[in-house]
């Protein structure tokens, strides 16, 4: 499966899906380290620090219980990454002032169910070709563009295929875009928004209308907000996936 992109400086260029994953999924060690409240699609950054958590609303009650919850998910994080040989160190971020239902609200990926099936199913394994490198970084080449913030919308599936986008076109042509989330979270329409969603639809859209700068449609962390596209200069879209 591949992500490719059309840009100004270049068009028809495919580019293999890894490559756009890894704007979403190559930043660490993956989902179960998550649940520590670390990041809510993707595991987080090289190196995670130091915001102090405060207090919250849901089950857990007052600040200190809130904090006993993390600190035990935090080195539950650090003993797995030490357990995979990991080199980064997980710890205080923005998401450990959030309550366990508050995290769960943002994990809101939404896979179809024909997907779920396939990726469950006892299918012929991949072929792998025999020349790859042991290890490859697309964030040690530089390539990809910075971990942003998606706040209490559960629009983690938006920023994951933006995210993908971006990296596309900076792998393919070397000039870093901050596109919009807002765009997709607004005018994509038939997703579920703030609710959850796929990167099918965000990618549909922007092969449809095109990506738009975030300066154009700042990102405002709801689905209720008019889309407001039209006027906004195109900066690259989608072509196939």
């Amino acid at each position: 499966m591949g992500l490719s992109v059309i840009t100004g400086a270049a068009r028809g260029a495919v580019a293999r899906f890894a490559r756009g994953l890894a704007a979403s999924v190559g930043k660490g060690l993956g989902a179960r380290l998550a649940l520590a409240g670390l990041c809510v699609c993707a595991a987080a950054p090289a190196v995670v620090a130091v915001a102090q958590p405060g207090s919250g609303d849901g089950s857990i009650e007052g600040a200190e219980a809130l904090r006993a919850y993390h600190a035990a998910r935090i080195e539950e994080a650090r003993e797995e990454a030490r357990r995979q040989g990991g080199h980064w160190t997980p710890g205080w971020t923005s998401l450990t002032e959030r309550t366990p239902e508050e995290l769960e609200a943002l994990r809101s990926w939404r896979p179809p169910a024909a997907w779920l099936r396939r990726w469950q199913g006892d299918g012929p394994p991949a072929r792998v070709r025999a020349d790859l490198p042991s290890a490859f970084n697309w964030f040690a080449q530089g390539s990809m563009t910075p971990v942003k913030n998606q706040q209490g919308c559960g629009s983690c599936w938006d920023f994951s295929a933006v995210a993908a986008l971006e990296a596309v076109i900076k792998i393919e042509t070397g000039v870093e875009h901050d596109l919009s989330e807002q765009q997709v979270l607004s005018c994509a329409t038939y997703g579920w928004g703030c609710s959850g969603g796929w990167p099918d639809i965000a990618w549909t859209h922007l092969r449809e209308s095109g990506a738009i700068g975030e300066a154009c449609f700042p990102y405002q962390a709801s689905d209720a907000v008019p889309c407001a596209e039209a006027g906004c200069p195109r900066l690259g879209a989608v072509s196939s996936w």
